[in-house]
């Protein structure tokens, strides 16, 4: 598979008790793993963090939804490379 970039509508952090209230950030440029496949229960999308400003990406907290209106889950966040996060995740719902 191609490095084809992508289009997340939407990225979301819910919040953890006590903390700020939840972050919404809509159309984020990404790219899912060579070889991954979005038909998997696990992928890891490769997201553009200048669409993120300010916001670094965590584990259980962050949430993706694919153009095809799939959640994700992150549960896992790799070290910021070449201006993109690596960010693991499972399907969340249908």
């Amino acid at each position: 598979m191609s490095r084809e970039t992508r289009y997340i509508p939407l990225f979301q952090r819910l919040p953890a008790p006590g903390a700020p209230p939840s972050r919404k950030i809509a159309g984020l440029s990404a790219a899912l793993k060579p070889g991954d496949d979005e038909a998997s229960e696990s992928v890891t999308w490769l997201v553009d963090s200048h669409g993120l400003r300010d916001l670094v990406p965590q584990a259980e907290t962050d949430y993706l939804r694919d153009t095809a209106g799939r959640w994700w889950r992150a549960t896992a966040v790799g070290e910021l490379a070449d201006d993109k996060y690596p960010i693991t995740c499972a399907r969340w719902r249908s």
